[in-house]
């Protein structure tokens, strides 16, 4: 099976949804980096991995809303 069959369970790329998705794997990543970082001792990194983890998610979020927006602002021109 090739992977360029149509996915209506992904978002469009480019969209703000899309974004949204985006921005959420990289804070699980930079999440899952400050816990390594934290196992090796490396304290002031994994601090900052988690705040960064953090502003992503907020970016996530403030990226979702917006595609909720653009969608109700489709939904009510009809």
């Amino acid at each position: 099976m090739s992977g360029t069959g149509n996915n209506s369970s992904m978002p469009e790329p480019g969209k703000p949804a899309h974004r949204a998705a985006q921005l959420e794997n990289e804070a699980r990543a930079t999440w899952l980096f400050a816990g390594d970082c934290a196992r090796w001792g490396l304290g002031y990194e994994a601090a900052r991995a988690r705040a960064e983890a953090r502003q992503l998610r907020v970016r996530a979020i403030m990226a979702r809303a917006g595609a909720t927006m653009e969608s109700d602002e489709r939904n009510e021109r009809g």
